[in-house]
Protein backbone atom coordinates (compact mmCIF):
# COMPACT_ATOMS: atom_id res chain seq x y z
CA UNK A 1 0.00 0.00 0.00
CA UNK A 2 1.65 3.77 -0.49
CA UNK A 3 -0.17 7.04 -0.81
CA UNK A 4 1.08 10.37 -2.39
CA UNK A 5 -0.63 13.73 -1.63
CA UNK A 6 -0.04 17.32 -2.01
CA UNK A 7 -0.77 19.77 0.94
CA UNK A 8 -3.57 21.41 0.28
CA UNK A 9 -4.61 23.85 2.91
CA UNK A 10 -7.34 26.22 3.76
CA UNK A 11 -5.85 28.93 0.84
CA UNK A 12 -6.59 26.25 -2.08
CA UNK A 13 -9.73 25.09 -0.56
CA UNK A 14 -11.14 29.03 -0.77
CA UNK A 15 -10.01 29.25 -4.29
CA UNK A 16 -11.55 26.31 -5.19
CA UNK A 17 -14.86 27.94 -3.34
CA UNK A 18 -14.07 30.85 -5.31
CA UNK A 19 -14.51 29.42 -8.66
CA UNK A 20 -18.02 27.40 -7.46
CA UNK A 21 -19.12 30.66 -6.98
CA UNK A 22 -18.51 32.98 -9.84
CA UNK A 23 -20.20 32.69 -13.04
CA UNK A 24 -19.72 29.20 -15.16
CA UNK A 25 -17.75 30.42 -18.19
CA UNK A 26 -14.68 30.00 -19.78
CA UNK A 27 -13.94 33.71 -19.48
CA UNK A 28 -14.87 33.75 -15.93
CA UNK A 29 -12.57 30.16 -14.98
CA UNK A 30 -9.94 31.93 -17.11
CA UNK A 31 -9.71 35.07 -15.25
CA UNK A 32 -9.67 33.80 -11.81
CA UNK A 33 -6.74 30.73 -13.12
CA UNK A 34 -4.81 34.61 -13.82
CA UNK A 35 -5.79 36.33 -10.58
CA UNK A 36 -4.78 33.06 -8.53
CA UNK A 37 -1.59 32.98 -10.56
CA UNK A 38 -2.52 29.16 -12.13
CA UNK A 39 -0.48 30.10 -15.22
CA UNK A 40 -0.04 26.35 -16.10
CA UNK A 41 -4.08 26.18 -16.94
CA UNK A 42 -4.42 28.86 -19.48
CA UNK A 43 -2.65 27.62 -22.77
CA UNK A 44 -3.11 29.68 -26.09
CA UNK A 45 -2.43 27.78 -29.49
CA UNK A 46 -0.85 30.85 -30.91
CA UNK A 47 1.44 33.32 -28.96
CA UNK A 48 -1.17 36.34 -29.66
CA UNK A 49 -4.24 34.02 -30.25
CA UNK A 50 -7.30 34.06 -27.33
CA UNK A 51 -6.91 32.01 -23.90
CA UNK A 52 -8.46 28.70 -23.85
CA UNK A 53 -8.80 25.71 -20.72
CA UNK A 54 -7.50 22.37 -21.91
CA UNK A 55 -10.66 20.76 -21.53
CA UNK A 56 -10.67 17.28 -21.55
CA UNK A 57 -7.22 17.38 -20.38
CA UNK A 58 -4.90 18.29 -17.43
CA UNK A 59 -2.83 20.44 -16.86
CA UNK A 60 0.22 21.46 -14.02
CA UNK A 61 -1.30 24.98 -12.83
CA UNK A 62 2.00 25.93 -11.27
CA UNK A 63 4.46 25.47 -13.63
CA UNK A 64 7.29 27.38 -12.09
CA UNK A 65 7.26 25.71 -9.08
CA UNK A 66 8.78 23.05 -11.18
CA UNK A 67 11.73 22.81 -13.61
CA UNK A 68 13.07 22.14 -17.18
CA UNK A 69 11.74 18.29 -16.14
CA UNK A 70 10.01 18.04 -13.64
CA UNK A 71 5.77 19.34 -12.52
CA UNK A 72 5.24 21.34 -9.79
CA UNK A 73 2.44 18.40 -9.15
CA UNK A 74 -0.05 20.92 -8.61
CA UNK A 75 -2.55 19.37 -10.89
CA UNK A 76 -6.30 19.72 -12.42
CA UNK A 77 -8.13 17.84 -14.42
CA UNK A 78 -11.10 19.25 -17.26
CA UNK A 79 -13.48 17.84 -17.65
CA UNK A 80 -14.91 18.18 -21.51
CA UNK A 81 -18.42 19.75 -21.97
CA UNK A 82 -21.08 17.68 -22.78
CA UNK A 83 -21.89 20.62 -25.49
CA UNK A 84 -19.14 22.10 -27.44
CA UNK A 85 -21.16 25.43 -26.86
CA UNK A 86 -22.06 25.13 -23.89
CA UNK A 87 -20.32 24.39 -20.36
CA UNK A 88 -22.40 22.78 -18.62
CA UNK A 89 -21.70 19.05 -16.98
CA UNK A 90 -18.37 20.17 -17.86
CA UNK A 91 -16.20 20.49 -14.41
CA UNK A 92 -12.39 20.90 -13.19
CA UNK A 93 -10.57 18.41 -9.91
CA UNK A 94 -8.03 19.70 -7.94
CA UNK A 95 -5.93 16.60 -7.12
CA UNK A 96 -5.43 16.41 -3.59
CA UNK A 97 -3.95 12.94 -3.39
CA UNK A 98 -3.98 9.57 -4.62
CA UNK A 99 -3.91 5.97 -2.60
CA UNK A 100 -3.07 2.43 -3.95
CA UNK A 101 -4.19 -0.52 -4.27
CA UNK A 102 -7.51 0.89 -5.21
CA UNK A 103 -10.58 0.26 -3.58
CA UNK A 104 -11.53 -3.63 -2.78
CA UNK A 105 -7.91 -4.35 -3.87
CA UNK A 106 -6.39 -3.72 -0.50
CA UNK A 107 -2.76 -5.67 0.32
CA UNK A 108 -4.14 -9.28 1.53
CA UNK A 109 -0.23 -9.45 3.19
CA UNK A 110 0.16 -12.01 0.13
CA UNK A 111 3.67 -10.95 -1.77
CA UNK A 112 2.44 -10.35 -5.78
CA UNK A 113 5.33 -9.43 -8.09
CA UNK A 114 2.81 -7.92 -10.13
CA UNK A 115 1.72 -5.94 -7.23
CA UNK A 116 4.95 -4.74 -6.75
CA UNK A 117 5.24 -3.50 -10.26
CA UNK A 118 2.42 -1.44 -9.60
CA UNK A 119 3.24 0.05 -6.46
CA UNK A 120 6.29 1.11 -7.85
CA UNK A 121 5.36 2.72 -10.95
CA UNK A 122 2.85 4.47 -8.47
CA UNK A 123 5.32 6.22 -6.19
CA UNK A 124 7.26 7.16 -9.12
CA UNK A 125 7.11 10.58 -8.52
CA UNK A 126 10.67 12.42 -9.25
CA UNK A 127 8.74 14.88 -11.92
CA UNK A 128 6.51 16.04 -8.92
CA UNK A 129 8.12 18.62 -7.17
CA UNK A 130 5.52 19.18 -4.06
CA UNK A 131 4.78 15.51 -3.63
CA UNK A 132 4.59 14.35 -0.33
CA UNK A 133 4.99 10.13 -0.91
CA UNK A 134 4.45 7.13 2.43
CA UNK A 135 5.34 4.04 0.83
CA UNK A 136 3.82 2.33 3.58
CA UNK A 137 0.20 4.36 4.08
CA UNK A 138 -2.76 2.00 4.83
CA UNK A 139 -6.21 2.94 3.71
CA UNK A 140 -6.78 4.54 6.80
CA UNK A 141 -4.59 7.19 6.23
CA UNK A 142 -5.76 7.83 2.93
CA UNK A 143 -9.34 8.34 4.75
CA UNK A 144 -8.11 10.17 6.70
CA UNK A 145 -6.40 13.31 4.48
CA UNK A 146 -9.86 12.96 3.11
CA UNK A 147 -11.13 13.96 6.32
CA UNK A 148 -8.52 16.48 7.38
CA UNK A 149 -9.54 18.50 3.69
CA UNK A 150 -12.87 18.04 4.42
CA UNK A 151 -12.16 20.12 7.70
CA UNK A 152 -10.67 22.47 5.99
CA UNK A 153 -13.66 22.82 3.42
CA UNK A 154 -16.03 23.11 6.38
CA UNK A 155 -14.40 25.77 8.13
CA UNK A 156 -14.34 28.05 4.56
CA UNK A 157 -17.96 26.47 3.52
CA UNK A 158 -19.97 25.61 6.37
CA UNK A 159 -21.87 22.27 6.85
CA UNK A 160 -21.68 20.23 3.56
CA UNK A 161 -25.39 20.08 1.74
CA UNK A 162 -24.59 16.09 0.60
CA UNK A 163 -22.48 13.38 1.92
CA UNK A 164 -22.21 9.99 0.34
CA UNK A 165 -20.75 6.90 1.25
CA UNK A 166 -20.94 3.64 -0.27
CA UNK A 167 -18.27 0.61 -1.65
CA UNK A 168 -16.60 2.78 -4.08
CA UNK A 169 -16.18 5.86 -2.02
CA UNK A 170 -16.67 8.82 0.00
CA UNK A 171 -17.93 12.27 -0.91
CA UNK A 172 -18.99 15.82 0.64
CA UNK A 173 -20.84 17.91 -1.33
CA UNK A 174 -21.56 21.81 -1.03
CA UNK A 175 -24.15 23.71 -3.43
CA UNK A 176 -23.02 27.16 -4.18
CA UNK A 177 -24.77 29.04 -6.41
CA UNK A 178 -24.91 27.91 -9.73
CA UNK A 179 -21.99 25.57 -9.05
CA UNK A 180 -21.03 22.46 -6.41
CA UNK A 181 -18.26 22.14 -4.68
CA UNK A 182 -17.48 18.41 -4.32
CA UNK A 183 -14.56 16.34 -2.05
CA UNK A 184 -14.07 12.96 -3.55
CA UNK A 185 -12.31 9.55 -2.46
CA UNK A 186 -12.90 7.45 -5.43
CA UNK A 187 -10.94 5.20 -7.88
CA UNK A 188 -9.54 7.04 -10.72
CA UNK A 189 -11.82 6.95 -13.68
CA UNK A 190 -8.96 8.55 -15.74
CA UNK A 191 -6.38 6.11 -15.19
CA UNK A 192 -8.31 3.08 -15.88
CA UNK A 193 -9.14 2.82 -11.88
CA UNK A 194 -5.70 1.86 -11.62
CA UNK A 195 -5.67 3.77 -7.89
CA UNK A 196 -7.81 5.97 -5.87
CA UNK A 197 -7.89 9.36 -5.58
CA UNK A 198 -8.87 12.35 -3.43
CA UNK A 199 -10.20 15.43 -5.85
CA UNK A 200 -11.49 18.64 -4.74
CA UNK A 201 -14.14 19.79 -7.79
CA UNK A 202 -16.43 22.08 -8.35
CA UNK A 203 -19.28 21.19 -11.12
CA UNK A 204 -22.00 23.19 -12.96
CA UNK A 205 -25.20 22.69 -11.30
CA UNK A 206 -27.70 23.16 -14.91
Amino acid sequence: MAMIRVPVDALWVRRMAELADAPWSEEALIAAFERFGWTGAVQRSEPDGPPRLPWCDWADLLPEQGGRTTYSGWTMYFYEPSDADSLLNAGIALVCGSFWPPCGEDDTGVPDPFAAAGRDEFLNNDEWAVWVTDPTARRAEFVAEFDRIEALARDVCGEPTRTLRDERGIASIWERGGAALSLMAEPNEWDYEAYDWITLRVIPVP
